[in-house]
Parts: structure tokens; C-alpha cells; sequence
């Protein structure tokens, strides 16, 4: 899937906007589209960590679906679709839903 700058910019924007998300944690932790070494791989279907057990309910939100690698769905990770994006409002839903796990994991 091809490199979305537009998307990358956005995801920059809402993850500039948490003062309390120190840049170092953004850079330990997989954050919507959010990688160790920046933004040069979002996509248009950017992927977002949540908890485990949130995933069936989140899957039933306009936009999400499984995230796989192998044709066997990752627990805990998700794709959200163009649609499931297109406002800034969603795309921050789902940026803060990653900010939300990744804040719950211990440091590195």
C-alpha cells in the first residue's frame, strides 16, 4: 500500500496536539500509523493498537477491520478504512485510542 502523506501530516497533528505524549514514547510505541522511525510508512489505512479485548466491539465501528500480515488477523491491531477516517474528528478517535493503549503498556 503506498505512502500517504496527507495522512502522515495528520496523524503529526493530532499526536503534536498531546502535550502529555512525550516524543520518546511516541517513538517506543506503534501509535495509528505512528512507527519507531516516524511517519514514512502510513498508509491510507492507517493501523491502530488497542487492547485485545476491545477489539471485537471496535471491529464493529464504521471503517475498522482486522489488521494481518500472514491471512491470520493480529489480536489487538486493527486497519481503519478511508471512511472510517475522513474527518479529522474520527482520525483522532483512533490516534487517541492508540495513544490510550500505548500509554497503558510499562517503559521500555
Amino acid at each position: 500500500m503506498a505512502y500517504d502523506e496527507g495522512l502522515a501530516t495528520r496523524i503529526q497533528n493530532v499526536l503534536a496536539s498531546r502535550l502529555d505524549w512525550p516524543e520518546k514514547d511516541v517513538r517506543r510505541a506503534r501509535v495509528s500509523g505512528a512507527r519507531q522511525h516516524g511517519l514514512r510508512r502510513a498508509r491510507r489505512r492507517p493501523d491502530v493498537r488497542i487492547a485485545a479485548e476491545e477489539a471485537d466491539a471496535t471491529l464493529a465501528e464504521p471503517g475498522a477491520r482486522p489488521f494481518s500480515l500472514t491471512g491470520r488477523p493480529m489480536k489487538g491491531w486493527l486497519l481503519v478504512d478511508p471512511d472510517g477516517h475522513a474527518e479529522d474528528e474520527d482520525l483522532r478517535r483512533w490516534v487517541e485510542r492508540g495513544l490510550a493503549y500505548a500509554s497503558s503498556l510499562p517503559p521500555k
